[in-house]
Order: structure tokens, then sequence, then C-alpha cells
């Protein structure tokens, strides 16, 4: 059985931080129903050791959509 993987990049507005910013996201199908598989952030304040620890809020968004 091959799985079919999806990769798209979308800029959003951070549910947690509010300010813009970059994921690249991927989906795999499922028995025809697509799952949300990996999400990786550009959020300078995660990404570069800052301060600030994230939620994943917009994994539970994301998951949502179809």
């Amino acid at each position: 059985m091959t799985t079919k993987i999806k990769r798209v990049s979308r800029s959003i507005v951070c549910p947690e931080g509010k300010e813009c910013t970059e994921l690249l996201i991927e989906w795999t199908a499922v028995k025809g129903k697509k799952m949300l598989r990996q999400i990786d952030c550009s959020n300078p304040m995660l990404s570069n050791f800052g301060t600030e620890d994230c939620k994943w809020t917009c994994w539970d968004r994301l998951s949502r959509r179809d």
C-alpha cells in the first residue's frame, strides 16, 4: 500500500504570539482522509532558543481543517 504525502508552506498568524510565522506542513492520506503528520515552525522566538515556550495550538487548529 502506498502512502501519499503532501507538503505545503503556509504563512499564518501564530495563535500564541500573534505574529506572522512560516509553517512547513506535512499531510498524509489514510483511507482517503487527510491526516496532519508534521509541522515545522519558523517563529524566531521558538527556533532560536528564545524564552518562549510553544503549546502548539496551531497543530490543533490545522488538524481540524480539511
